[in-house]
């Protein structure tokens, strides 16, 4: 524990200059994205993109609902190419967020929500 509160206080001391740079219509869209994953050979990138569904409501109005979703996008010569929604199985009508990949890119390791007495996550892998 010392060990992270030295090291927090040189990176406060000692800031690295930091340039984001957007990548673009075809992985930035009107919704938030966020929690990027990307293969350690820098072909694939799984994030979680925020969409904004409006739902009918019993009584006859509408709501907003939020629904996180996978998108997938590849490297293709340094440009990224059009987000994918990853759709079923490995998106729901449920929230979807907080994925990595494994180092070698074979494995996607996905938390979920099950709908136990004691509501749990539990982490599921898919490749």
């Amino acid at each position: 524990m010392l060990t992270s509160i030295e090291f927090a206080v040189d990176a406060v001391q000692h800031p690295v200059e930091f340039k984001p740079i957007n990548l673009g219509p075809n992985v930035n869209s009107e919704y938030s994205e966020y929690f990027p994953s990307i293969s350690a050979d820098n072909s694939v990138m799984i994030f979680t993109r925020n969409i904004q569904e409006e739902v009918k409501l019993e009584s006859g109005g509408t709501t907003i609902h939020l629904n996180e979703d996978f998108f997938i996008t590849e490297n293709i010569n340094g440009v990224w190419s059009a987000a994918l929604n990853m759709g079923k199985p490995i998106n729901s009508k449920l929230n979807e967020g907080a994925q990595n990949i494994s180092a070698d890119g074979k494995w996607l390791f996905i938390p979920y929500v099950i709908a136990l007495k004691d509501s749990a996550v539990v982490i599921f892998i898919t490749h």
